[in-house]
């Protein structure tokens, strides 16, 4: 049995949860996920060597897209895709709201930096309170949170080698990733998936960190990961092309497949 089909039937076991499955069942599902695809490889779905093997810095002039999408799997419980970064390109601070995702690279390296929000702001920095994390979940341009800033396992780096990244509603649930002088590749899974044409409370929102003042306290704060994050429109630098997916056929509905 292919591996990307036993990703498959194992995501939707874990996100296809019926009414009373209990959160260790959940967690318990989500481990066993995230094991299974700490051992994909480019490979196991048949990603064209033509699509990573550029080496050439990214022209933002050439009028090529700086990523391109693969859609593998989507349905309402969670989906599966896969992104090339060309060299020297990103994905920008975006959020995933609502949602439990695992990221897996399969090919080259990146640097992940991740963030946790903490708190909305007020417009003019007076006040501020907690961010409602679930299908409630609402950013406007121009809003500004307290986040926590996440490293990687080791520094911000990520490649072939590395465990898959995890994040949930409320950890690390923002983030950003970068490509160096390579071209580098991921899979992830995200669940529920992002709502289709743009509605509803799942839509992707983008950030950027604000500088700290030399004159602000933060400078002296023990805690130095808090930053200042604001939601701004889709960044000019980012948008993508599609590939098709030719690898193994997938169905995660097939209950003879075990983990």
């Amino acid at each position: 049995m292919a591996l990307i089909n036993k990703i498959a039937a194992q995501a939707y076991r874990t996100f296809c949860r019926s009414v009373g499955a209990s959160e260790q069942s959940f967690n318990e599902n989500f481990s066993v996920l995230r094991d299974l695809m700490g051992r994909l490889t480019r490979h196991d779905v048949n990603l064209s060597d033509a699509l990573v093997c550029d080496t050439t810095p990214f022209d933002p002039d050439s009028g090529l897209a700086p990523v391109t999408f693969i859609d593998l799997w989507n349905d309402e419980h969670f989906s599966m895709s896969i992104f090339i970064l060309k060299p020297g390109t990103r994905l920008p601070l975006h959020d995933h709201p609502g949602m439990h995702g695992l990221i897996r690279v399969v090919h080259g390296c990146m640097n992940v930096v991740s963030y946790s929000l903490q708190k909305r702001k007020s417009v003019d920095g007076s006040h501020s309170e907690p961010v409602c994390n679930g299908e409630n979940y609402s950013v406007r341009k121009g809003d500004v949170f307290t986040a926590h800033r996440i490293s990687a396992a080791v520094g911000d780096m990520v490649d072939i080698n590395s465990e898959p990244i995890m994040l949930t509603p409320v950890d690390g649930n923002i983030h950003e990733i970068r490509t160096a002088n390579s071209t580098a590749a991921f899979f992830d899974i995200l669940a529920p998936p992002y709502d289709e044409r743009r509605r509803g409370p799942r839509q992707c929102h983008y950030y950027k960190e604000l500088p700290v003042s030399k004159s602000s306290t933060e400078l002296l704060s023990a805690n130095a990961q808090e930053k200042t994050l604001v939601c701004i429109p889709t960044p000019l630098d980012y948008w993508t092309d599609y590939a098709t997916y030719d690898g193994p056929h997938i169905n995660p509905y097939d209950y003879t497949v075990t983990a």
